[in-house]
C-alpha cells in the first residue's frame, strides 16, 4: 500500500468555518437527541434522519439564537444523522432487550 502524508494550510476564511463547525457539532446532537428521547419516551416512532435534518438544521438556522449554523459547513452537520443517531437507536435497543 502507497501512503501519502499532505499538509494544508487553510486560508482565514476556512480556517474560522472549520472552527465553527467543531462547535456546531454538539449542539446540534444535543438538540436532536433530546428530541429523540422525547419521542421514545412518549412511545412515538423515532424521527427519520431526514425529518431530523429538517428540524435541526434548515428550519433551526432560521431562528436568531441558532443563525450561525447557517455559516458551517453543512457536511459537519449532516455528518451527526448519518454517523451518531444511528449508534444511540442501537444502544436504546440493546438495553430494551435485556
Amino acid at each position: 500500500k502507497a501512503r501519502f502524508k499532505y499538509l494544508i494550510y487553510p486560508a482565514l476564511g476556512q480556517k474560522r468555518r472549520l472552527e465553527g463547525s467543531e462547535g456546531c457539532v454538539p449542539v446540534v446532537w444535543n438538540d436532536s437527541l433530546a428530541c429523540c428521547q422525547e419521542k421514545y419516551k412518549l412511545g412515538n416512532k423515532k424521527a427519520t434522519n431526514s425529518e431530523l435534518q429538517k428540524q435541526f438544521i434548515t428550519l433551526v438556522k432560521k431562528t436568531q439564537d441558532r443563525v450561525w449554523l447557517s455559516e458551517v459547513f453543512a457536511l459537519a452537520t449532516t455528518a451527526i444523522f448519518k454517523r451518531y443517531l444511528p449508534g444511540f437507536v442501537t444502544v436504546i435497543r440493546r438495553l430494551l432487550l435485556k
